[in-house]
């Protein structure tokens, strides 16, 4: 215990209260932090992300092939053009595809190519979906155009994906829906005398209380057919027919309101009590939401409150950041991420604000124009969200993620908002999409990104790894609030100037990393008052940050004898005795402090204590003249 009577203290005991960067640094609760890179907060401490593992790609038909016309050509073409194309094209869309009786897919589409990806441990196998319809006649990619011609477009339009029981679609909003069951791809074609009978050339989709609904035109909202509604087969095979668009006088495709925009999501709100799990259906649009009451029988659709306002002014840039997260759907619109129920709840408030203002410094410069290829999944209780798009030679790409953790709202018996995590990234590369779903009953979560090479390259997002692969040690960087002694010490005043005197650090679950070369290390740094720059204060290295006993030693039955390491006090010592050349003043001294750490590996900081001495101000004041 430290009985010295000037001496202050501030620090956290705990981070469960996340990144708040929306509000002055002075002003933060004790537990929280302005801002973190690849960091994890979970349970209060400080950790490094989760691992990225880089799977690795095989190719089932790397030589299939088309001529300059997309004429079909086989797939003994001497080039790998199927597999070139994967590597180069330009990635448009994913979606995880969950068919009956076969094994859980990826389904992408790149470079105008329909994928079937197969993902292992540390592998993944990869098959080009080809041809569609008969092969000898001309194949079109999904754009409806030959593959030359594609390669040549600037302008990258968005492809369209769901699944609907067996069915997995794909439309373009130019070209016939292609319609695959897990075996076979084929376009959409009319049934009988009646156009358009299968579900017609559109964009986004959705599938809820037994049917398909699509966009047409941007603002049309297509109905498809209920579930087992035809005598067939199967009673799935309902699901694509769209024969009630004509239905007497109750047919119809319902329209969206033409000052809310177009149309730019579909989803149907996730609702308890429920037969299906389904609410009404929320078509989303640049300036705005309507939503469709379809439990109600469809020849009252017409003369009934079928279609109502949701949402008048808070809109959606882009249908694949929708996500249901807790019952609740979270997506991303122009300020940042919003969710339904809040959007609804503030509608007629004045606190119409995003969720997101805690990590604004990695949203709020995002180019509008590219949020439309904003992705997000719910994974591991986050809410993970790519941001900070850019255009990269005809390639639209994301610099990170934005997550949040819903963890903390778990703890039986305590009520708490959930807490940002900061911005994460895959170290060299950039990223397409995430995609998130279920692998022989194993939910898991990938990224489609672009290495270093230029190269589309598939990652997972790994609980179990705590480097990325390669063993590459987790780089990450926490920012604190600011210090001003009066959280923790009741000897102190946000007006009391005081001496930087120490730091302490209490760190644990130091673990092994399997680089060769040891990778742990923090360097530490601070900043007085609201001083510019970052002074170097402390380094501690794998001489600090060790294991316990001797990495690679085993007992005599073959186990492992090291530990996780762990160290209670880190001091930091006393800082430089230096002085800023424009005001002479030591930088010692200040009326409150900052800190940064920047870190490599996995190490857990469990505590932190920041050590200054009051000191006795000189009087400025003179008498007037």
């Amino acid at each position: 215990m430290i009985t010295d009577r000037n001496r202050i203290f501030d620090g956290w005991l705990s981070l469960e209260g996340g990144v708040d960067a929306g509000r002055n640094p002075t002003t933060l609760d004790a537990n929280q932090c302005v801002s973190a890179e690849n960091i994890t907060l979970r349970g209060g401490d400080c950790v490094a992300r989760p691992g990225w593992r880089k799977l690795t790609e095989s190719f089932s038909n790397a030589h299939v092939a088309y001529d300059s016309r997309g004429v079909y050509k086989g797939d003994a073409d001497p080039q790998p053009d199927s597999q070139n194309n994967y590597r180069q094209g330009i990635m448009q869309c994913a979606l995880v595809y969950n068919p009956h009786g076969l094994e859980d897919a990826i389904i992408a589409i790149i470079g105008g190519r329909p994928y079937k990806i197969l993902p292992r441990k540390t592998t993944a196998q990869v098959t080009e979906i080809a041809p569609i319809d008969d092969p000898e006649s001309p194949y079109r990619n999904v754009f409806g155009q030959s593959h030359a011609a594609y390669r040549n477009r600037k302008d990258i339009p968005l492809a369209y994906m769901l699944q609907a029981d067996k069915w997995f679609l794909i439309q373009d909003g130019n070209s016939k829906t292609i319609i695959y069951d897990g075996v076979r791809a084929r376009r959409s074609h009319n049934v009988g005398t009646t156009d358009d009978t299968e579900i017609p050339t559109g964009t986004i989709m959705a599938y809820g209380m037994g049917r398909i609904v699509t966009i047409v035109n941007d603002r049309d909202v297509a109905f498809g057919d209920l579930f087992g509604s035809h005598i067939t087969e199967d009673p799935a095979d309902s699901l694509i027919l769209f024969t009630e668009r004509n239905f007497l006088t109750e047919g119809f495709d319902a329209l969206l309101p033409v000052q809310q925009g177009v149309a730019t999501g579909l989803a149907f709100f996730p609702q308890l009590d429920t037969s299906t799990g389904n609410g009404q259906l929320l078509a989303f649009s640049e300036r705005g939401a309507s939503s469709f009451f379809m439990s109600l029988p469809r020849d009252q659709w017409k003369t009934s409150q079928f279609q109502i306002f949701a949402l008048l002014t808070t809109g959606l840039r882009g249908h694949r950041s929708i996500t249901v997260v807790n019952e609740d759907l979270w997506f991303r619109s122009d300020d940042g991420a919003r969710s339904y129920r809040q959007a609804r709840s503030e509608a007629s408030g004045w606190a119409h604000i995003a969720l997101s203002t805690n990590v604004r410094q990695f949203l709020e410069t995002d180019p509008k124009w590219l949020l439309k290829f904003c992705s997000s999944v719910y994974f591991d209780n986050r809410h993970i969200m790519t941001t900070s798009p850019f255009w990269n030679h005809g390639r639209p790409l994301q610099d990170g993620l934005v997550v949040v953790d819903f963890d903390i709202l778990s703890s039986f018996g305590t009520r708490f908002k959930p807490a940002w995590e900061g911005h994460w990234t895959i170290p060299n590369n950039k990223i397409s999409q995430v995609v998130q779903g279920t692998f022989r009953g194993v939910p898991r979560t990938f990224a489609f990104g672009v290495d270093e090479d230029g190269n589309n390259q598939l990652y997972e997002l790994s609980m179990n790894d705590a480097d990325d692969w390669d063993a590459q040690a987790v780089q990450w960087e926490l920012v604190t609030r600011v210090f001003d002694f009066t959280k923790l010490s009741q000897q102190s005043n946000p007006f009391t100037e005081s001496d930087l005197y120490d730091g302490d650090l209490w760190v644990n679950s130091v673990t092994q990393s399997q680089a060769i070369v040891p990778s742990h290390s923090i360097k530490v740094s601070y900043r007085p008052d609201n001083y510019p720059e970052w002074i170097p204060w402390r380094e501690f290295d794998a001489r600090h940050l060790g294991l316990i006993g001797r990495a690679g030693a085993i007992d005599n039955g073959g186990l492992p004898t090291a530990r996780a390491g762990f160290r209670p006090r880190l001091s930091f010592g006393k800082p430089k005795n230096e002085s800023d050349k424009t005001t002479r003043r030591n930088l010692r001294r200040g009326f409150q402090f900052q800190l940064k750490f920047n870190g490599t590996g996995h190490i857990v900081l469990d505590r932190f204590r920041l050590h200054a001495q009051k000191q006795v101000e000189r009087a400025t004041a003179k008498n007037n003249p």
